[in-house]
């Protein structure tokens, strides 16, 4: 179900197989809102995949009066969103960046072992 004057596109990694790729392929051809990336899936290459993200609306979608990027975990209530950002008087160029842990007054966590902790871990 979409909504006027939004675009939903689905950021991924390159496949490991070809049949993965090829299953891509067809759900893009049918519905064509699959971004790809060159760069292997992992947390390492997470930023890269990204910024690869912004890159393509920037190259895209000239002109978009926002753009929301959010992670399959995550709940987005794009009506609300899209009703909020309606509302404000967003000038051209401008950038508002939103942040922060997934849950309210979880500290980041911090270990002096050089291993992962989990996303937000320091």
């Amino acid at each position: 179900q979409g909504m006027e004057g939004v675009r939903l596109v689905f950021l991924v990694s390159r496949t490991v197989t070809e049949d993965d790729q090829n299953s891509l392929s067809d759900e893009h051809d049918s519905h064509g809102d699959i971004v790809q990336s060159s760069l292997p899936d992992g947390h390492r290459q997470l930023g890269y995949k990204i910024l690869t993200g912004y890159v393509w609306v920037f190259r895209n979608c000239p002109h978009a009066r926002a753009v929301a990027k959010t992670d399959d975990n995550v709940f987005l209530d794009m009506a609300s969103l899209v009703k909020s950002l309606l509302e404000r008087k967003i000038s051209t160029n401008s950038i508002i960046f939103g942040s922060g842990p997934p849950h309210r007054n979880m500290a980041t966590l911090r270990s002096a072992r050089p291993h992962m902790l989990g996303n937000w871990s320091v």
